[in-house]
């Protein structure tokens, strides 16, 4: 047993807080990328489109391990989407050195915004306009419609999130897509943070995916 402050380092505690993920998991190193996106594709892209990467605290690798996933995916043929559905915190922008203007954030709020192609076979729907309230804007009945369409050209959609403690924003995309990719850092993840991480897919009926278990 161990108390919910404490971190959480062995993988069986991860397991316990979290629960048992439709796919094993694994420690997040390079060597390991190709082989999960493989997975990811086969059982679970093969039915659902979207694949929101969550965490339960900020500074744990979310942007970067979604901006790996999608390349890989991409790099393998697989015609992706990447999403930065963090309007909190958004940085997505900064590793393709675009501005964060005309993102997801304005589309949302009524404009006309178009990804932009950034590699082959992967384009990239960046943040845009930080919104006084990133919540009621994803609350817009415009998000749907927009990943549904998006769902029609691409083979896998992979979403940036903001972490759990930062507040309920991942259980839209969660909710959306059913299902979410978790990550957890060994160094930063106690059982009180990955319970509530827990707590929010539940309420939204979104599986766990995966667990990449960060050293």
């Amino acid at each position: 047993m161990f108390h919910m402050r404490s971190q959480v380092r062995r993988e069986k505690d991860f397991l316990a807080v979290l629960g048992q993920p439709l796919l094993a998991a694994r420690p997040l190193r390079p060597e390991t990328g190709v082989a999960q996106a493989e997975q990811l594709h086969d059982h679970w892209f093969s039915r659902q489109r979207l694949l929101p990467v969550v965490s339960a605290v900020p500074g744990e690798g979310r942007t970067r391990l979604a901006l790996d996933l999608a390349r890989k995916l991409a790099a393998s043929g697989v015609r992706t989407l990447l999403v930065d559905g963090d309007l909190r915190s958004p940085g997505l922008h900064r590793a393709f050195g675009l501005p964060n203007r005309q993102g997801l954030a304005d589309f949302l709020a009524g404009r006309d915004v178009k990804p932009a192609q950034c590699a082959d076979n992967l384009a990239v729907l960046i943040a845009g306009v930080v919104p006084a309230d990133p919540l009621e804007t994803l609350a817009s009945p415009r998000l749907r419609p927009l990943l549904s369409a998006a769902a029609t050209r691409f083979g896998a959609i992979v979403i940036d999130t903001p972490a759990a403690r930062r507040g309920p924003d991942l259980q839209i995309f969660a909710a959306l897509a059913g299902g979410a990719l978790g990550l957890a850092s060994r160094d930063s993840s106690n059982a009180m943070a990955l319970t509530g991480l827990s707590r929010r897919l539940r309420e939204c009926a979104a599986q766990l995916v995966g667990i990449l278990l960060r050293q």
